[in-house]
C-alpha cells in the first residue's frame, strides 16, 4: 500500500479513507492532478461524492493528504560509510522515480507547492527530513574521518539528486548504477581525505 492511512476506531470508516485515498493515488498516476475530482474519487472508491467532500472539501486537500503518505527514504537506513549509505539511498531513489506514482506525485508537489501554501509547508517538510538526514550522516563521515573539510549538506543534496531527477523525471532516462557510482564519487571527491 503506497499511503498511510491513520487508525480509526471503526473499520469501515478506515477501509473507506483507505480506498478513498487509493483512487486518488491510481488517479494521479494515470491523469495527474487534473483529474482528481470528488466524482470521480468517489466512483473509483465505490463510496458516496458526499463522503469525499465531508473529509477534504477541495480537490487539493485529497492532493495534500496523498503525497503526505508518501514516505521519504532517502538515508533512512544505517550503514558503515556514508559512500554506501548514500548508493543504497540513490538506488532506492531511481527506483522510485521509475514508477509513475512516484513521479505523478513528485510532479504534483512541485507544481501545487508553487501556488499553495499547505502543499508548499508539505514539501518543505518533506525537504526538511532529507536535509536533516544528509545533516547527520555528513556530521558521521565527518567524526570517522570518511570526510574532510567543510561539506555543505544541502548542496551535497543538490549535486546528489539534481542530477537524478533530471536524468529520471525529464529526461525519461534510466539511471545505472555505475552513473550513481559517479556522480556520489564526483561529489565527494573534494572533501575525501586522500591516501
Amino acid at each position: 500500500m503506497l499511503v498511510n492511512t491513520p487508525v480509526n476506531d471503526d473499520p469501515r470508516v478506515s477501509r473507506s479513507r483507505d480506498a478513498i485515498l487509493q483512487a486518488v493515488a491510481a488517479i494521479l498516476a494515470e491523469d495527474g492532478p487534473g483529474g482528481i475530482t470528488h466524482q470521480r474519487v468517489a466512483e473509483r472508491a465505490g463510496v458516496g461524492r458526499a463522503t469525499v467532500y465531508r473529509h477534504w472539501p477541495q480537490p487539493v486537500d485529497l492532493l495534500a493528504e496523498v503525497i503526505e503518505g508518501f514516505p521519504i527514504p532517502f538515508l533512512e537506513e544505517p550503514g558503515d560509510t556514508l559512500r554506501g549509505r548514500l548508493q543504497v539511498a540513490m538506488r532506492r531513489l531511481a527506483d522510485d522515480l521509475s514508477v509513475p506514482i512516484m513521479r505523478a506525485v513528485i510532479s504534483s508537489l512541485v507544481e501545487q507547492s508553487q501556488h499553495d501554501d499547505a502543499t508548499r509547508s508539505l514539501r518543505d517538510a518533506k525537504i526538511d527530513v532529507v536535509r536533516q538526514r544528509i545533516r547527520q550522516a555528513v556530521a558521521d563521515a565527518l567524526a570517522t574521518g570518511e570526510l574532510t573539510g567543510e561539506p555543505d549538506p544541502d548542496e551535497l543534496v543538490s549535486r546528489l539528486v539534481g542530477p537524478m531527477f533530471f536524468r529520471i523525471l525529464l529526461e525519461d532516462r534510466p539511471v545505472s548504477d555505475r552513473f550513481i557510482d559517479e556522480l556520489i564519487d564526483d561529489t565527494l571527491a573534494r572533501f575525501t581525505p586522500q591516501s
